[in-house]
């Protein structure tokens, strides 16, 4: 009880800084020690204090306190096509995978039922198409990999998760439109061509 009753005074002393110098490289084990002698009070305090720091935090303790996965799911989504597009739907010149990735993995760390995540997977994938036939041509080699790579995730997992009845339409239909944006759209678009297109 001394024990934990100095920890928690020690605690209180450090700066929110000197805390994250403390930490810094701690492992899941240390930092489970290191938290083992504080009390609630001072456990509730830097759980706060990650509150405010962290908005990857943020979310996760807001979801915690009131779970709504279909509110998520739809939160995600706003956020894949924010990325592929500007205001009034321009798409940007430029798309980050890893923010991509990014949004998939905070979604699926919160385990949501599984269906939900087939939806984002293969929303992302419907995204790509759509920004890569908004741009007119412009990227669509470099990209091909990425869309193809997207659907591919889709179906893995819509496969491993038993849900073809659920969303193997959709998913057929997303590969249609993708093969054939890529056999019928001219993939030699000259430089002044190009120019017309660019955003």
């Amino acid at each position: 009880q001394k024990q934990s009753a100095l920890a928690a005074k020690n605690f209180k002393e450090q700066s929110l800084y000197e805390r994250k110098l403390r930490y810094k490289g701690m492992s899941k084990a240390s930092v489970k020690k290191a938290m083992a002698g504080m009390d609630r009070e001072s456990l509730q305090e830097i759980i706060l204090e990650l509150y405010a720091a962290r908005k990857e935090a943020r979310e996760y303790l807001d979801f915690w306190a009131d779970p709504d996965t279909g509110r998520e799911l739809e939160t995600a989504k706003s956020r894949i096509h924010k990325l592929f597009f500007l205001p009034q739907d321009k798409p940007r010149r430029k798309v980050s995978v890893t923010d991509t990735k990014t949004v998939l993995k905070n979604f699926e760390s919160l385990t949501p039922e599984s269906e939900k995540i087939a939806d984002l997977r293969l929303t992302l994938g419907e995204t790509i198409l759509a920004w890569l036939k908004r741009r007119c041509g412009v990227g669509m080699v470099g990209n091909k990999t990425r869309l193809f790579n997207a659907i591919d995730s889709a179906a893995e997992y819509i496969e491993s998760s038993g849900l073809e009845n659920e969303y193997g339409l959709r998913l057929e239909r997303l590969r249609e439109e993708a093969e054939s944006f890529y056999d019928n759209f001219p993939t030699d678009l000259s430089p002044r061509r190009r120019r017309w297109f660019r955003f």
